[in-house]
């Protein structure tokens, strides 16, 4: 009999506590995810290598400020606040369920799903009437932002998110290349959909991922290097094939020391990563905020269409802010809150950011809150482009997680006296 504290046990582990590494640790820690996305979109704006980014370091520099100080302030007090809280002692008993057995459980209900996905998906595409890519392909005025049945297609866009992501997870802990099939699925996918925040999206939860389970050894970190260097090519095929590479450059205006032999993709980056940055600096010194308790901007993509117009009405909200040119519409993850609550709602985005990290941090100790993390640090990363937090698609992906990583039902026989989920690191056979 052993005795282990309430957080280990509502965790589902008890056995070893989640180990990757210092180096994994330290990289994928929220303050080094956040902070660093924040401060690199910073440089880079600061090198002004496009005419769309007119104003000042320091006007820049002054509204980061008002997101990375409050998000660095509330992640340490919560974690004060958890380290200072008392530990209630709670006794396991029972042998809990091996990892293999659980992920491999869990594993067919995920296979089940996938055709789930298929069968729907091709409804979908009977619905619309093609494939997007056949659209571009064939010159079709068809908009591939149209594409798919509403609502039901955001639940299986998320749906086929997670179920890729574990997939992934269950390849690198018990190996198997035939778990990558999903995954490729994916990619697949967002090509035929002509969506490049989907495979973006994915891309960096399968690299933080891979770091949580594997660890941050020199090997890793080139092979992540590596694609991200094909991530950069293929987002600028996908944005040239949309859109067309000169028109695209037009838009753009890269200043004269921007280097001309650089591929496509580095300015598609360059300025999807720098414009967001723009439009808010503009957007606080020509918006007045709100002061709406409701929150209409923060929380509009929150909900589904209906619900939205009974609360909010049909006034356009969740738009972009005031925009430095309508061609970049991106204003970050804090355009809605500060068009609610100016300053004060930035704060109030960083701090809930925060805790959701500094929560899922503490639990990532079972393949399931594991996940959780992973979807979270999109969420991190992915702020300096849109809210997550408050967007329907991203929280429905927490959604299947916990729906579908439920603790698979046992006959009595084999039943343990206390029922555990295994930890992260429980496993070390068999990972290939």
């Amino acid at each position: 009999m052993k005795v282990h504290s309430q957080n280990e046990v509502e965790a589902g582990s008890v056995t070893t506590a989640f180990q990757a590494g210092r180096k994994s640790n330290l990289l994928l820690h929220p303050l080094t995810l956040f902070v660093s996305v924040w401060t690199l979109s910073l440089l880079l704006y600061a090198m002004h290598l496009s005419d769309l980014l007119t104003f000042s370091t320091g006007q820049v520099t002054r509204i980061v400020q008002w997101i990375v100080i409050p998000y660095i302030v509330t992640f340490f007090i919560f974690q004060t606040l958890c380290s200072l809280s008392p530990k209630k002692a709670v006794i396991a008993t029972g042998p809990g369920i091996p990892e293999r057995e659980y992920l491999t459980s869990i594993e067919a209900g995920l296979r089940k799903w996938f055709l789930c996905w298929c069968v729907l998906s091709f409804v979908e595409v009977v619905f619309s009437g093609g494939l997007p890519i056949l659209w571009l392909i064939r010159g079709s005025s068809k908009d591939y932002s149209t594409f798919g049945l509403p609502v039901l297609h955001v639940f299986l866009s998320s749906l086929l998110a997670v179920l890729a992501l574990s997939e992934f997870g269950i390849f690198i802990k018990l190996g198997g290349k035939r778990r990558l099939l999903i995954p490729a699925c994916l990619v697949l996918w967002s090509v035929a959909s002509v969506s490049r925040g989907i495979m973006i999206a994915a891309l960096l939860q399968w690299g933080v991922l891979w770091l949580f389970l594997r660890g941050a050894r020199i090997r890793t970190l080139l092979k992540v290097g590596a694609v991200g260097i094909v991530i950069i090519y293929i987002f600028g095929y996908i944005g040239d094939l949309r859109s067309g590479g000169e028109a695209f450059r037009t838009l753009a205006q890269p200043s004269w020391n921007y280097p001309a032999w650089l591929p496509s993709g580095f300015l598609w980056f360059y300025i999807y990563f720098t414009t967001p940055l723009g439009n808010l600096v503009n957007t606080s010194l020509q918006t007045t905020p709100l002061n709406s308790f409701l929150f209409p901007n923060t929380l509009y993509f929150l909900f589904p269409t209906i619900i939205r117009n009974v609360i909010y009405g049909k006034a356009a909200y969740g738009t972009g802010g005031d925009l430095v040119t309508e061609s970049f519409n991106v204003s970050t993850a804090y355009i809605g809150p500060f068009s609610d609550y100016g300053y004060l709602g930035m704060v109030f985005l960083s701090a809930a950011l925060a805790i959701l990290a500094a929560y899922y941090w503490r639990k990532r100790r079972t393949f399931r809150d594991g996940l959780m993390y992973t979807i979270v640090a999109q969420c991190l990363v992915l702020s300096i482009f849109w809210n997550f937090l408050f967007y329907m698609p991203y929280l429905s992906q927490a959604f299947w997680v916990y729906f579908l990583f439920r603790t698979p039902a046992l006959s009595d026989k084999e039943k343990p006296v206390h029922l555990l989920r295994p930890g992260l690191s429980n496993l070390s056979e068999g990972a290939g």
